[in-house]
């Protein structure tokens, strides 16, 4: 299992929970925020388990029947509650304002995690902000959003935020080395990779480590990478019509234009960090 020391970068992140993990003060709503790729359903995963966790020592220990169940997916008092499609209806967001009145089942806490929190429509969120005002003292909303800005500011102002960011090029690069590494683990047919691609891949996506093994996977850039490549060429090189005739498409599939904003907002983000001289050499715009 995994724990918070091993958590790559974000030391002041690690720094704040490591505290409040340590001192048995668990907020109850956290929402972590960063691109897709950074960790946050993993730092999620531990801080839930560190949640339910029965250890003495270590938090989360690893070792007790709670976080044995954690590692396994199987705890019975942490909830995924997840979108049935393109957005997080207020139903289901009602159905959980009605659960979380029901005592914990095993551990000490009962943890819901939102991995999509900012796909909840405003009704939604209006509805979960009705027991963030005043929660069971045994209950723990985790909220992951590419923002926290998408989320009503009642709500923020209720949560502590966490702000991910990509770690350094070596933690990256050495991460992905255990990754592929650990038996059963993230391999996938990776294994061998030189530390030329690896670095490549790095460098491409900003040291984001889980868009940079997703570009390892698929061989080329991803569909939606690619699209946001053209879109950013089409917005230096072509005209105003030919930009809006390539984006005109998306109009239909909401899901499919947010990765391939996140895509074009993480490539203008490294290109910024490229141009300021603090960061390593990028492929912008990348193909």
């Amino acid at each position: 299992m995994l724990k918070l020391a091993d958590f790559v970068g974000n030391e002041s992140v690690k720094s704040a929970l490591s505290g409040m993990l340590g001192a048995g003060r668990i907020p109850h709503a956290i929402i972590i925020e960063g691109e897709p790729g950074l960790g946050k359903q993993t730092l999620a995963r531990i801080i839930a388990a560190a949640a339910v966790c029965s250890g003495e020592d270590a938090i989360p220990c690893g070792q007790c029947g709670n976080c044995r169940l954690t590692a396994g997916d199987g705890h019975p008092d942490i909830a995924y509650i997840r979108p049935a499609g393109q957005t997080l209806s207020v139903d289901a967001v009602r159905q959980v304002r009605q659960d979380v009145y029901t005592l914990p089942h095993q551990a000490a806490r009962r943890v819901f995690i939102f991995p999509e929190a900012d796909a909840m429509t405003e009704q939604a969120q209006n509805a979960l902000l009705k027991v963030l005002e005043e929660p069971p003292s045994y209950v723990v909303f985790i909220l992951l959003s590419v923002s926290a800005s998408r989320l009503l500011a009642t709500i923020r102002s209720r949560s502590t935020v966490f702000t991910l960011s990509a770690p350094g090029r070596k933690e990256a690069a050495q991460r992905i080395d255990e990754l592929l590494e650990a038996p059963g683990g993230e391999d996938d047919g990776l294994a061998g990779l030189s530390r030329d691609k690896i670095l490549d891949a790095l460098d491409k996506e900003g040291c984001n480590i889980g868009r940079a093994l997703a570009l390892l996977r698929a061989g080329e850039d991803p569909a939606e990478d690619q699209t946001a490549a053209a879109l950013l060429r089409l917005a230096a090189e072509g005209s105003d019509l030919d930009l809006l005739r390539a984006a005109l498409p998306l109009e239909k599939d909401r899901k499919k234009a947010r990765a391939i904003l996140e895509s074009l907002l993480a490539k203008i983000q490294a290109a910024l960090v490229y141009k300021s001289g603090m960061g390593v050499k990028t492929a912008y715009p990348g193909a």
